[in-house]
C-alpha cells in the first residue's frame, strides 16, 4: 500500500540526530503513558521517524511513529476526499493529515478510529521485523477497533 502513497522528499539526518528524535519520541510516549505532562512531536521529527521507517524498514522509528500517532502526540487533520490511505504532514505543517480512501468498506467518521488506523501499519511494520515493543501498543490498537467495529 505505501508504494501507492506519495511520501515526503528523503532527506539524509544524520544517525546522531536520528538517535536524539528517537529518544525525544520514546520519552514523550512514555509520559503519556504514565500520565505526565508531555509536548506534541513536532512534523519534522515525525517526517523524519517516517523517513526511517519507509526508507530504511527500521523497526525502532516504525514503532515510535506508530506510538506516537496511537497517543495522539501528532496532531492530526481529517480529509476524506481522495482515493488512498495515508498519514502526510498536513499542507500547513500544524500536523499530520490522515486521508481515507472513499472506496473503503467501513467509511469511518471518527478520527480516533482513522488515528488508530493510521498507527497500526507502522506498529505492525515493528512486530513484524521483531520489535517487541510494538506487541503492547498493537494488540491495544486492535482491541479499540474491535470494540468500536463491533459496537456497529
Amino acid at each position: 500500500m505505501r508504494d501507492l502513497v506519495p511520501g515526503s522528499p528523503a532527506v539524509v539526518v544524520s544517525h546522531s540526530i536520528l538517535y536524539a528524535i528517537k529518544e525525544r519520541v520514546l520519552e514523550e510516549i512514555r509520559y503519556k503513558k504514565e500520565g505526565k505532562k508531555h509536548e506534541s512531536i513536532i512534523p519534522d521529527e515525525a517526517r523524519t521517524l517516517r523517513q526511517s521507517a519507509d526508507l530504511s524498514v527500521d523497526p525502532v522509528s516504525s514503532y515510535l511513529l506508530g506510538a506516537a500517532i496511537l497517543y495522539g502526540l501528532i496532531p492530526m487533520h481529517d480529509q476524506d476526499n481522495i482515493e488512498y490511505a495515508s498519514i502526510e504532514l498536513h499542507p500547513e505543517a500544524t500536523g499530520f493529515s490522515y486521508f481515507s480512501g472513499k472506496l473503503r468498506f467501513h467509511p469511518l467518521s471518527n478520527l480516533s478510529v482513522k488515528r488508530i488506523r493510521g498507527a497500526l501499519k507502522y506498529l505492525e511494520d515493528a512486530v513484524d521485523a521483531g520489535n517487541d515493543e510494538a506487541l503492547h501498543e498493537c494488540g491495544k490498537a486492535h482491541h479499540t477497533l474491535a470494540k468500536y467495529y463491533l459496537g456497529k
